[in-house]
């Protein structure tokens, strides 16, 4: 097994040089351990301080897919801002009003995706939040090929200019704090189910939808997404039409279109 994770280590450092152009250093000596994250006993996970990729147990025994999730830890190693001193990598970034993890873990998968010439994702844990991240790029008119450009060391903070030049202030925090609650919530949903049963029957939401994953879905669909829609409306930047192709492409992009979840509409 130690010689399989090598080669699929390998192998990334291939790919995301192919891809991003030349990888940190420290990537080639990342340590791949199987055990539980110390942040997280139910998954893997990346220490930017010590080097260290945690690759869940059940990832191996369960026959799960190896390859992504090393891919995908292994892009939080390569964007750690301030490598051995915290966990600042990618959008995460531990600030007066959240952390970014959720915007940080849809960019990621979206990354993997490119990475490993795949069209699906690695599992259904992050798909709501990788529709969000996705609804949230529409308005800057980026489609998932350039959400990978933002997959650079200063690329959350390309994120938050970018949208500054449209709606004329930071909306990183309102966008953030949202999708987190959405993230947080929803992955305690998805956690009873998995402890339940073993599996997440529905996908990619899940049939466990508490009232407090509702609320924060909501609020994103109904309150912040048209806030942020009305910020750049008034800076006039973007062209009265090209906004509406936007908004049109966010409509497209939302995970709310089956019966699995039915938000009130406004």
């Amino acid at each position: 097994m130690e010689k399989r994770l090598q080669e699929i280590k390998e192998n990334y450092l291939q790919k995301a040089k192919e891809f991003f152009g030349e990888v940190p250093k420290h990537c080639h000596s990342t340590r791949i351990v199987i055990a539980s994250s110390p942040t997280d006993k139910f998954s893997s996970g990346a220490d930017c301080k010590n080097n260290i990729i945690y690759l869940h147990p059940d990832v191996i025994s369960k026959n799960k897919d190896i390859e992504w999730v090393i891919f995908h830890e292994m892009e939080h190693i390569r964007l750690a801002r301030d490598f051995g001193n915290d966990q600042c990598t990618g959008f995460y970034l531990d600030y007066e009003y959240g952390t970014g993890e959720a915007l940080n873990e849809g960019v990621t998968d979206i990354a993997t995706t490119f990475l490993l010439s795949r069209k699906q994702f690695g599992s259904c844990t992050y798909d709501e939040t990788i529709a969000l991240t996705r609804q949230i790029f529409a308005l800057l008119g980026k489609d998932d090929r350039e959400i990978t450009k933002y997959c650079t060391l200063s690329g959350r903070r390309k994120f938050i200019d970018d949208f500054e030049e449209i709606a004329g202030v930071d909306v990183f925090p309102l966008l953030e704090t949202s999708l987190q609650n959405v993230h947080d919530s929803h992955i305690q949903d998805i956690l009873k189910e998995y402890e339940k049963y073993g599996k997440i029957f529905s996908k990619p939401l899940g049939n466990f939808h508490s009232e407090k994953t509702q609320r924060a879905r909501e609020t994103f669909k109904n309150l912040v997404l048209p806030t942020v829609v009305k910020f750049i409306k008034k800076k006039g930047v973007v062209s009265c039409e090209e906004l509406n192709d936007r908004m049109k492409k966010m409509e497209e992009l939302s995970p709310y279109k089956t019966k699995e979840v039915s938000l009130p509409q406004k």
